[in-house]
């Protein structure tokens, strides 16, 4: 089979480096996948979530509501005193279960807003598998974070032995990214090649 001049400039490359083109990534057991996926199912909507919360206020208010009128209208002497606490108590109760419930809200949110790297990732284990692919001679960092919902994107600064290496584990490092459910990915390459480093001079 004819190559092509490119190609033929790839693969006198590949194998200068004892690249092997057909290498794959390996994939997750089922056990794995079911976990990551569970954890990333527990990241569900924000939105859906703060909706949920404010109509739930708003309904548990709304019966708190009731309660102390009913019990003003139809009980106006029975209870004495207490009548004149009972609405405040139960405020105070509706503002206590809020705060309770939007505080997992609130720090997730704060998260996202300060890019921490989402629960489910491990950035160790996403560089040990990059370190895996040929070609790669060092992962020098890697950053990963939410946008919204369950997007999440990364960064990644690797450095390549080619630029024929870079061309060939590139697609194998989305692959990687795609496996820990990361689908925008930014790859930073530098070469650790001293003849390119003499060209670049």
């Amino acid at each position: 089979m004819r190559l092509t001049r490119g190609r033929l400039f790839i693969h006198l490359a590949l194998k200068l480096v004892n690249l092997d083109e057909n290498a794959e990534i390996e994939e997750f057991t089922d056990s794995e996948a079911a976990k990551r996926k569970q954890k990333q199912a527990d990241a569900e909507n924000l939105n859906m979530r703060g909706v949920f919360l404010h109509i739930m206020s708003d309904a548990i208010g709304s019966v708190f509501v009731i309660i102390t009128a009913s019990l003003a209208l139809f009980f106006p002497n029975a209870l004495g005193r207490v009548n004149d606490y009972l609405d405040p108590a139960l405020s105070l109760t509706l503002v206590t279960l809020i705060c309770f419930s939007a505080y997992a809200l609130v720090r997730e949110t704060a998260g996202i807003i300060l890019r921490r790297t989402p629960a489910f990732l491990d950035i160790d284990d996403i560089n040990t598998d990059i370190m895996k692919i040929r070609g790669v001679a060092a992962v020098r960092s890697t950053c990963a974070w939410t946008l919204v919902g369950n997007r999440h994107l990364a960064t990644a600064e690797i450095e390549f032995c080619t630029p024929a290496a870079f061309d060939v584990a590139a697609p194998k490092i989305r692959k990687v990214f795609h496996k820990y459910g990361i689908h925008s990915l930014t790859i930073q390459p530098t070469f650790s090649s001293p003849l390119l480093e003499k060209n670049q001079e």
